[in-house]
């Protein structure tokens, strides 16, 4: 039986993409073919990383201009953290689509700044959620997630280290899924 592997194109900025795309690089069924960070600083680390694996990098101002004017093709996108908006055009040149890793409990909770919220309302739990982009924002179908317990002395660097750990490991889940094609 031939092994599937899957060609990745990645987007992402900041700790919970690099712990990803450190797991994605532990898979055998997976080639990360390009890593795209935010627009115009980018991540250092995460450039680092490429670097030493020998994955290209680069920051683009306009996502959906870059992938019209290369005509790139992917199996699939992973969106960790990225700052920009992929229009059908974009999804489109990813056979598998794109999904995101989202720090909220969707479909619940959508949109940006969703831990502070957890906070600010006194939440018990966070969600992680791992779903596929469609073209609007956070409603694309869910893939995997994972409540978070919340605990009363936690504050927002807390929860955002709890993401951080919790992310990669739904992603990686959900590159499994994918790639068996156990998707539901």
């Amino acid at each position: 039986m031939i092994k599937k592997i899957l060609k990745i194109g990645f987007y992402g900025h900041g700790r919970w993409a690099l712990n990803s795309l450190k797991e994605i690089l532990k898979k055998k069924d997976c080639l990360l073919d390009l890593v795209i960070s935010r627009y115009p600083d980018g991540d250092k680390d995460i450039e680092a990383l490429c670097e030493i694996n020998g994955i290209t990098y680069i920051c683009v101002e306009n996502i959906n201009d870059y992938f019209k004017e290369n005509e790139l093709r992917f199996d699939l996108g992973i969106s960790v953290s990225y700052d920009q908006i992929f229009k059908n055009e974009t999804i489109a040149f990813h056979k598998k689509g794109i999904i995101n890793c989202h720090a909220g409990n969707l479909p619940d909770f959508k949109g940006r700044n969703v831990l502070n919220w957890a906070l600010i309302n006194n939440f018990n739990k966070f969600g992680i959620a791992i779903h596929y982009v469609d073209n609007d924002i956070d409603t694309g179908d869910i893939i995997a997630k994972k409540l978070i317990t919340i605990n009363q002395k936690d504050n927002y660097n807390d929860l955002l280290i709890k993401a951080y750990k919790e992310c990669p490991k739904l992603v990686i889940k959900s590159l499994d899924l994918i790639l068996k094609d156990k998707v539901k």
